[in-house]
């Protein structure tokens, strides 16, 4: 079903068209008279994917639906406007191939279009202009918006070639990972899984950063139960149907660890006091994942120099050497060691340096 518009007055606003016909011939007052006292039906018009000033974008093979519809009842219909002319179903309408328009059978007020583009649409379609429109035709007013479809390659997308995808990682030790992925066409939003990920690593969130480009992480800290090695395939792919997808391999191995290690920044390996002032610096450390108890101990021994028991913060071992150095130590130089040690059986020392010059 159609009607005719020739005789119709557009006007434009914000992309929003409101649309007037009258077939009677009426001089200007009553004209003036007669407008002002209609207004044209509401129209509402959405889409998945979203429509974002007056354009949706969809890609090949990606289901478009977009729903027309008024809440001004009495009167009114909803179509498609196209070659001068209303339509009120999809008969005679020149639409995309595949493409479907249907008026609620139940309610004329709603209406719905849907296309699926295929592979090579993105060529020979690229764009499509539609108006839907809400006409009354009682007053003769009718509300429309153009919505332009655009057509974006089902292409897959594309890893850093840069990345780096062979990792070593010790037992016990935290691992970060970056991914990246090159901005492309399609602008829905980009997800990662794995369906090989070792137990304990997560995948972050995608975002996009400064340049449109997509980015992301596996993060992973492997137990001492995981020593050994782990392959891992990272599959991306746009959040829409029939997505094509791309895939990272990566390689991880995990080593043994028997040593304990000191955290930096370390104190200074050359220390200076003077006689009856106290030296005191603090040494963090790291267990061997094998152990869950530190030894520390000093050699040789220096008469009143202590280290405090470890302390564990934020999984970092904490020990705090002390001396307060008499006027028999004046003027000599001290050189200590200081060696922090799991309590596994397997356990590997880490050891500190350090001269001491007493003024």
């Amino acid at each position: 079903m159609r009607i005719s518009s020739l005789a119709a007055t557009f006007l434009l606003t914000l992309g929003v068209y409101l649309y007037w016909t009258e077939s009677q011939v009426i001089d200007a007052v009553a004209a003036a008279t007669t407008v002002s006292n209609k207004k044209p039906p509401n129209l509402t018009v959405v889409a998945t994917p979203a429509i974002v000033s007056n354009t949706v974008h969809v890609i090949e093979g990606q289901p478009l639906t977009i729903k027309v519809s008024s809440t001004d009842k009495t009167s009114v219909w909803v179509g498609i406007y196209q070659n001068n002319y209303f339509y009120f179903s999809e008969a005679g309408l020149n639409l995309p191939t595949g493409a479907k328009f249907a008026v609620d059978a139940n309610d004329a007020t709603k209406a719905t279009f849907t296309w699926t583009p295929q592979i090579g649409d993105s060529k020979t379609v690229q764009q499509k202009s539609i108006q839907f429109f809400a006409y009354n035709s009682s007053s003769r007013l009718s509300s429309g918006q153009v919505v332009t479809i655009i057509v974006d390659a089902n292409t897959a997308p594309v890893f850093d070639p840069n990345l780096q995808t062979n990792w070593v990682v010790d037992a016990g030790s935290s691992l970060n990972i970056p991914l990246l992925l090159k901005k492309d066409a399609v602008t829905a939003a980009l997800l990662l899984t794995s369906e090989n990920l070792p137990k304990g690593a997560t995948l972050s969130n995608v975002t996009q950063n400064a340049s449109g480009d997509w980015v992301a992480s596996l993060v992973w800290t492997p137990t001492i139960d995981q020593v050994g090695h782990f392959p891992v395939t990272v599959v991306a792919k746009h959040n829409v149907v029939n997505a094509l997808q791309a895939s990272l391999d990566l390689q991880i191995q995990v080593k043994d660890v028997l040593a304990s290690s000191f955290i930096t920044p370390l104190p200074s390996a050359q220390q200076i006091v003077s006689v009856g002032k106290t030296l005191s610096f603090k040494l963090g450390f790291n267990l061997d994942p094998h152990s869950n108890t530190p030894v520390v101990a000093l050699a040789p021994a220096l008469t009143g120099a202590t280290l405090s028991k470890p302390v564990k913060t934020k999984n970092i071992w904490y020990t705090s050497f002390k001396w307060k150095p008499t006027s028999v130590s004046k003027g000599k130089t001290f050189s200590e060691t200081i060696q922090v040690k799991g309590n596994a059986a397997t356990a590997i020392a880490a050891t500190f340096p350090v001269q001491i010059t007493v003024n």
